[in-house]
């Protein structure tokens, strides 16, 4: 389900509030905040995760490790080309230079 309970709070205080002050608005301002549930508990909970995805990474060490696999990586693509070539190369001769 897409309901945060931070929102529905608020969604609640927010009916509660208009209840007070303006009680004969009540009625339609009911539905529009029963409809925003669902879309400011999906931004709110983006936001919650962007924010804890970024708080305990260290950039530095992490792009560093990064770079290190990248270039593993490349190595080990370069190794599989240079093996697929030369196996290329062998199945296209004739059969009496093998």
């Amino acid at each position: 389900m897409c309901i945060n309970k931070k929102v529905v709070a608020g969604l609640v205080v927010a009916a509660v509030a208009v209840y007070l002050l303006a009680p004969n608005a009540f009625g339609p301002v009911l539905p529009v905040l029963i409809f925003l549930a669902c879309p400011l508990s999906m931004l709110l909970m983006m936001r919650m995760m962007s924010r804890s995805g970024n708080a305990g990474t260290d950039t530095t060490s992490s792009s560093a490790q990064s770079d290190d696999e990248l270039a593993q990586l490349r190595a080990e693509v370069d190794e599989l080309r240079a093996a697929e070539n030369s196996s290329a190369s062998a199945a296209s001769e004739p059969p009496h230079q093998r």
